[in-house]
């Protein structure tokens, strides 16, 4: 039996959408190093944004970079203050703390990260609970706040949102994320971080994510609309399972479950997970990715049956 990973976030389940609609992103004349991100991508984000009413962008300041985890990164360094969030948090937040060299610990004069929906779990916070978490004391990792993902998806307005390109289209391997910002001098800050640190993002890239974002604007039926139907359909699936898998969510990108010993008896399946103990909880916690491919999907099911 091959063993089945799924210990990892990788969007293939939108592959098909992207293999039907045929996309042609036209190789790019090479281009020197960028500060900040171009006018047509900024403006493309702003458009998704309107679009899929999942953020106010509008008055804000958008920072591109090499993916959310970049921009995660140099906004905690910039904040310059403890961060920490409420488990189970998504497990590479402490190292982008230690990255930025500032303590991991809930401190009152520091920031909380709010994911919604969390990884890992699919947990979408109800509105009462986030009251008068915006008012610069919190950063949200809106990277699943889109159809695929959420039941309910909102539209935050909140002053600090970061945003994955891999996780809108699944594009994992063009390297883009966001961070829309309400404070101008924050926004600078962030990237002139991210300029010093990588150079910025390559023009190259930025034109590419320009396109894929342009060919979701007005389309017919787009990669989030596809994604949540796929995603629903899995969700229906796991749901009516009858496996020895206590499965606690209900949506999202990931099953979160619990098991008085996940490792043996996911290891007996062949299936690659993340632990608990990834995400601040117990090892009797697991995380698999029901994003995957429709073949990995399958073979999940006929596995945990």
């Amino acid at each position: 039996m091959k063993e089945l990973d799924l210990a990892w976030g990788h969007p293939k389940f939108l592959e098909p959408y992207w293999k039907k609609i045929k996309l042609k992103l036209n190789e790019q004349v090479p281009s020197s190093y960028l500060f900040g991100a171009l006018p047509e991508l900024k403006a493309a984000i702003r458009s998704i944004h309107a679009q899929e009413k999942n953020a106010n962008a509008e008055g804000k300041f958008i920072v591109v970079g090499n993916g959310a985890s970049q921009i995660l990164t140099a906004t905690i360094a910039c904040l310059n203050k403890p961060v920490c969030a409420e488990e189970p948090y998504f497990s590479r937040f402490p190292k982008y703390a230690a990255l930025a060299r500032v303590p991991w610990k809930y401190c009152p004069k520091g920031y909380q990260i709010i994911t919604v929906p969390n990884n890992p779990d699919g947990y979408e916070y109800p509105f009462f609970l986030l009251n008068g978490r915006s008012s610069g004391g919190s950063i949200f990792d809106l990277s699943y706040n889109w159809k695929p993902y959420s039941s309910k998806v909102r539209e935050f307005n909140e002053d600090i949102m970061v945003f994955s390109l891999s996780k809108a289209t699944g594009h994992a391997s063009t390297r883009i994320g966001w961070g829309i910002f309400k404070d101008e001098a924050l926004a600078r800050q962030v990237a002139e971080y991210i300029e010093h640190t990588t150079g910025g993002v390559s023009i190259e890239t930025q034109q590419k994510a320009t396109a894929i974002l342009h060919s979701q604007l007005g389309a017919k039926e787009t990669c989030f609309e596809y994604g949540r139907r796929i995603m629903q359909a899995r969700w229906d699936i796991l749901i009516s399972l009858n496996s020895p898998l206590n499965i606690l969510s209900s949506n999202g990108m990931f099953l979160w479950g619990i098991h008085l010993n996940p490792k043996d008896y996911l290891n007996k399946n062949k299936i690659l997970f993340a632990p608990g103990t990834d995400f601040g909880c117990s090892d009797f916690y697991f995380r698999l990715n029901v994003g995957c491919s429709e073949n990995e999907f399958k073979e999940l099911i006929k596995r945990v049956k």
